[in-house]
């Protein structure tokens, strides 16, 4: 598969914040939501997702947690507000880190938050230093899976949890045939840039490579479904502010959001993993 560099992927990252807010929830959470009783808005199903992921880590006060992928900083700013931790963000994008900041900063959260400039595969990471970390939909994104892994690893203490979720393609056989696809190729070329959904077979041997152990997976394909149907109704009430910001944006994300969701009955599934380090 032909795939960008990380500076074509950083262009949709990099886009104004305001643009996201008009169809995710407050937090800017910018991934699948989970819907405990089906009846949620958003919102709600959004801070479900955010404790799901802290639970998965272990997340406790006085604790150190990396994210790596961070994004607009929701999992960060849940983590420092709610769970009283101290938390590093790893983004190769400038913009998105002085929006967390700034964000941290107002909540009076400055204290806990850090966010690095770089990527994963480029960051120095302090031996040992934290007690669990997350790649929510960021794995996705990397060439050498198993390298950025044990540089996590490395970092993680002994007991550390690792949170992954990411889409999949369901089998080799399904990678095969779809991944280089008009839908494929129009989100890797047109939103995302650099990205390679590979079955979860195949993103498994990379943290088992890496010396994590498996300690649970879960099916989060319907709860993204949901979240994706959520977000097309927002792109559709704010299109004129939205296009107002980027022209074009609403139909470019609309395109591609119905694109993810004809995917997940077909081809693909969103999981989620906890992994444990290694002894």
């Amino acid at each position: 598969m032909n795939r960008s560099s990380t500076t074509e992927t950083n262009k949709h990252y990099d886009q104004d914040p305001a643009l996201f807010a008009s169809f995710l929830d407050p937090t800017l959470k910018y991934s699948s939501a989970l819907y405990l009783t089906g009846d949620e808005d958003l919102a709600t199903a959004q801070q479900n997702k955010l404790e799901f992921i802290a639970d998965a880590m272990h997340a406790h006060e006085g604790g150190r947690y990396l994210d790596v992928g961070c994004g607009w900083g929701s999992l960060m700013l849940y983590l420092a507000a709610s769970r009283g931790a101290k938390v590093v963000g790893i983004t190769p994008s400038a913009r998105q880190a002085e929006f967390v900041l700034s964000r941290a900063e107002a909540g009076g959260l400055s204290s806990l938050v850090e966010v690095r400039v770089t990527t994963i595969e480029s960051a120095t990471l302090e031996s040992s230093s934290f007690d669990g970390a997350s790649f929510a939909g960021s794995i996705v994104h990397m060439e050498d899976r198993v390298g950025a892994l044990q540089t996590v690893a490395d970092a993680l203490c002994r007991d550390g949890r690792v949170y992954i979720s990411e889409s999949c393609y369901r089998s080799q056989s399904h990678y095969d045939r779809f991944s280089n696809s008009a839908g494929a190729s129009f989100v890797r070329e047109e939103v995302f840039g650099n990205g390679d959904m590979v079955p979860p077979s195949v993103l498994l041997k990379a943290t088992e490579d890496a010396g994590f152990t498996l300690e649970s997976a879960t099916d989060l394909t319907p709860h993204y479904l949901k979240t994706i149907e959520a977000w097309v109704e927002n792109i559709d009430a704010s299109r004129e502010s939205m296009d107002a910001l980027s022209p074009g944006a609403a139909d470019l994300l609309r395109r591609y959001l119905v694109i993810g969701q004809t995917g997940f009955v077909v081809a693909t599934r969103q999981i989620a993993f906890v992994l444990a380090r290694g002894r």
